[in-house]
């Protein structure tokens, strides 16, 4: 296990107040209590630089917080451990924290979706506040897991562009190259849905992640004449698929929806392996024109770069570094860090003004009903291929 703790001071940074609002100075914090936050996060594993975008991202949000008095005058406090993201390895690190004597006052808990399910029976039994990035059935459920918060959209939010869009674009038939894991299924359904209430026939062609060749499932999607093909797909499987699709010299258009282009394609295959794609983003991840370059923006983008390189698109951060925005926010209104109190704020959060966090600039949309962010329309672009440059993803 690794330790850190966040220090009071970000040196040389005009920083606007996360909660809207002025606040103490931290010569004012209650050091002796500060706010504790737990991360278990793969940081070794497949992937692991998304665990370490997730410590890169708190450690930032921390100091930018700290500097102004924290959470209601407590210093936050980071203690990462790294589950290697293995769920059952997760569950154990969680039960050996929860049984250290130590009280966490909120966690970050699981890279993906699997480690989240894992760990969300003992974070609720424990009044556990946590957010994760993981949109899997059966995460967002208030009912059952009443302290858990997703701090970006599902999954029906998160790619909610790619249907309207396969119809603009005048296809009838949309192929559909989709992993066999849980997020991938749940993914799988919601695209067959949002581009049938379109008129546009889906078909489906799934495989397994773990694979070293997929030509054979491409074959098999071709045999089927889609118009255009969507791709969902994470890791080492994206590189393979473009290129076993290029090998083939199969020319069909490919969206890469926003989970795929969650990581920099150009790192995976050639620029010629990307003739033909259109990728899918987040707004936040394309270079901001005047109008959304805020003084918000620069500030986190300054403070995310000032922790290390930003070696994935800015949106795997600023969602992570809003995460903590979103605590303080909630713990201002309610006037206490009371886990159940900043659940009942969250759930009927005021929109500060300015608003402070960045992401997903508007009001978030959680609810006694829905525990993850509700994103807009104006929350995702379509670009040509693009390669990562600082966090930002600029055309080739």
């Amino acid at each position: 296990m690794t330790r850190f703790r966040s220090p009071s001071v970000l040196v040389a940074l005009i920083l606007l107040v996360a909660c809207g609002t002025s606040t103490t100075t931290t010569s004012n914090t209650n050091s002796n209590n500060p706010f504790r936050v737990l991360m278990i996060v793969n940081l070794t594993g497949s992937s692991a630089y998304l665990g370490q975008a997730d410590v890169l991202a708190y450690r930032a949000a921390s100091k930018f917080l700290n500097k102004t008095g924290g959470i209601l005058n407590r210093q936050i406090t980071i203690d990462y451990v790294d589950s290697q993201g293995d769920p059952t390895k997760a569950v154990s690190l969680l039960a050996e924290r929860i049984n250290s004597g130590t009280k966490y006052d909120f966690c970050e808990c699981g890279t993906f979706s699997a480690e989240t399910l894992a760990l969300l029976s003992s974070t609720t039994k424990a009044k556990l506040l946590t957010m994760a990035v993981g949109p899997a059935a059966g995460i967002d459920d208030p009912v059952n897991h009443p302290y858990h918060f997703g701090y970006g959209p599902q999954l029906k939010y998160l790619n909610q562009s790619i249907a309207p869009y396969v119809q603009k674009q005048g296809y009838k038939k949309a192929g559909i190259l989709i992993s066999t894991d849980a997020a991938g299924l749940t993914q799988m359904s919601l695209y067959q849905q949002q581009l049938s209430a379109l008129g546009i026939q889906p078909i489906t062609q799934q495989y397994t992640a773990s694979g070293l060749d997929f030509t054979a499932e491409l074959e098999a999607l071709r045999s089927k004449q889609p118009d255009v093909v969507v791709l969902y797909s994470f890791g080492p499987a994206t590189g393979i698929i473009l290129r076993n699709r290029a090998k083939l010299g199969w020319n069909i258009p490919f969206i890469a929806d926003n989970s795929t282009t969650s990581q920099d394609l150009t790192s995976l295959v050639s620029k010629e392996q990307l003739n033909g794609v259109t990728e899918a983003h987040l707004v936040l991840d394309v270079p901001p024109d005047a109008k959304r370059k805020t003084s918000q923006w620069q500030t986190m983008y300054d403070t995310l770069q000032a922790e290390g390189p930003l070696v994935a698109p800015l949106s795997i951060y600023s969602r992570r570094f809003d995460a903590l925005i979103y605590i303080a926010t909630a713990a201002k209104q309610a006037g206490s860090t009371d886990p159940d109190k900043i659940r009942q704020t969250l759930e009927s959060l005021k929109t500060p003004t300015p608003i402070p966090w960045v992401t997903f600039a508007h009001p978030l949309g959680y609810s006694s009903t829905e525990h993850f962010v509700v994103s807009a329309d104006d929350d995702f672009a379509f670009t040509g291929p693009t390669h990562l440059d600082n966090g930002l993803d600029k055309p080739i």
